[in-house]
This record gives C-alpha cells, sequence and structure tokens, in this order.
C-alpha cells in the first residue's frame, strides 16, 4: 500500500486491533469499522495499551458506512465475494486499496489505485483465502 506519513488510513475488520496499530504507525491517522461491538471495545483497550493515540475505532457496518472524505489508503481485512466498487469509490485520487475478493476456491487478493476520477488500475498480488466481511454482498447463483 506505500503507506505515506501523511496518508488517511480507513481498516474495514479491526479485529483484535494489532493491523490497526501497525498502519496506526504508518500514517498521519487511521479509522477502522469493526461491526462486532465487544471486538471494536476489545481493539480499543488494545491500542491504548501500546499507546496508539492516532487511531480511532467505529463499531460499524462497512455496507451501511459512508465516508465524509476520501481515503489515501483502504484495507479490507476480510474477503468480498461479489465484485463491489465501493471502497474503490472512496479513494482520494492515487489512492491505493488492498482488498481480497472472489469465493472458495478462487479468491485474489489485489492492489488497487485510483488514477484519475473515473480510472483505477488493479494488480492482482496473490491468491489466498479469507472469511467474507458480514454482510458483504454475495453473487448471483445461476439457476436453472
Amino acid at each position: 500500500l506505500a503507506i505515506r506519513g501523511t496518508d488517511r488510513v480507513l481498516e474495514v475488520g479491526t479485529g483484535c486491533g494489532f493491523l490497526t496499530a501497525c498502519l496506526a504507525r504508518l500514517c498521519a491517522k487511521v479509522t477502522s469499522l469493526e461491526i462486532a461491538p465487544e471486538l471494536a471495545d476489545d481493539a480499543r483497550r488494545n491500542l491504548r495499551t501500546v499507546s496508539t493515540w492516532n487511531a480511532e475505532v467505529l463499531t460499524a457496518d462497512a455496507f451501511s458506512y459512508r465516508p465524509d472524505a476520501p481515503w489515501d489508503v483502504i484495507a479490507v481485512t476480510g474477503s468480498v465475494p461479489a465484485p463491489d466498487e465501493r471502497f474503490q469509490h472512496w479513494l482520494a485520487d492515487g489512492g491505493r486499496l488492498f482488498v481480497v475478493t472472489g469465493e472458495e476456491p478462487l479468491m485474489r487478493a489485489q492492489l488497487v489505485t485510483r488514477k484519475a476520477p473515473d480510472r483505477w488500475t488493479t494488480t492482482t498480488l496473490f491468491e489466498t483465502s479469507l472469511p467474507a466481511l458480514l454482510n458483504a454482498p454475495m453473487p448471483v447463483k445461476f439457476r436453472f
């Protein structure tokens, strides 16, 4: 993601806050979304324990979240089974997005970079497997 010290970072899926703390060491500010209230509370405590003050954890569902400004970097820590362009639209020009897309057995970790208001490039980094984010849109299944 080539994170810079001036970047504003959005993390989707806080969990315990470990990656949040790592991101916070590299950027100006991290906002992390965690859908599970108990995990969000644990992450806030963990971040305070390691003196991470430039990170906030919001108890929120990424699929109903509406950002108030574009992000320089977005890291999505769960998979998105169906194509969903919302995250790339939240990027500032030059912004970078890490997201895993697809379903078992074929998921791809991708880096999406916003080149212009209506132009992005996508690079597949590697194949992997991650649980889907809660409430992630599912692909339409073929039926006879």
